[in-house]
């Protein structure tokens, strides 16, 4: 397991493999960290942007996990150092997981997000992605990962 100095611990899924990404963890158990650090490439895929000058500070981390009783769909999550924000690198990681995802047959990501959350809710607009449903202090996006598909 490779260590990374970035501290993006707080944004990542206190019970990685279900839709309830929204709430802060104040730590993670060993097996939540055995977890989020060893996918394993197929039902569940991360990518984590590091610098090249210092590949072991993570700037962000993208990932997904297929669902097992429908693993043509998937769930994205996204968390991207506070310092990151709003440069376009979760644009990129996106675009990025999309691909990783087509390349695996997934043909469809679905996650639940908060509804305050200024940054993720300009990335939805940025790359295009239909909100499927608004229940107050959550939305729900559901998209098919078209070959054709571009962001914008």
């Amino acid at each position: 397991m490779r260590r990374c100095s970035g501290d993006i611990s707080d944004t990542s899924p206190r019970n990685p493999a279900s839709a309830a990404f929204l709430e802060a963890s104040p730590g993670l158990s060993d097996t939540e960290v055995g977890y989020l650090t060893n996918p394993d490439g197929e039902m569940h895929v991360a990518l984590v942007a590091v610098l090249a000058d210092s590949p072991h500070e993570a700037l962000g981390v993208a990932r997904f996990v297929r669902l097992a009783a429908s693993p043509e769909v998937a769930e994205p999550a996204l968390a991207v150092v506070d310092p990151m924000q709003g440069h376009g690198l979760g644009k990129l990681r996106i675009e990025r997981l999309i691909e990783a995802a087509r390349e695996r047959g997934v043909e469809r990501f679905r996650w639940v997000m908060l509804a305050d959350n200024p940054p993720i809710r300009h990335l939805v607009e940025v790359l295009g992605l239909p909100v499927r449903s608004n229940l107050g202090s959550t939305i729900t996006v559901e998209v098919a990962l078209d070959r054709q598909r571009r962001s914008a």
